[in-house]
């Protein structure tokens, strides 16, 4: 059995407080009922395996600016982020 991944985080800084965590998964079963922070779900077929970390890490960057203060429930990474 494979053990489960760890998700990332990504910190957004926001008018209401001075930082805010963002989980970021592919595992959405586990984190859809989250409510206490904001969940972001991507999946890692959206990039090639050789730029999946350069590919994700400016598309969470895009994200956070136009999230700046995400509300504390699941989100999708938008297709026009990615």
């Amino acid at each position: 059995m494979t053990p489960p991944r760890r998700p990332a985080s990504v910190r957004t800084t926001s008018p209401t407080t001075s930082s805010c965590r963002v989980i970021v998964t592919e595992n959405a079963s586990d984190f859809s009922a989250v409510g206490a922070c904001p969940v972001l779900f991507v999946l890692k077929s959206w990039w090639a395996a050789e730029s999946l970390s350069a590919g994700l890490a400016a598309a969470l960057d895009r994200w956070a600016k136009v999230n700046s203060d995400p509300g504390a429930w699941p989100h999708w990474m938008p297709s026009e982020l990615r």
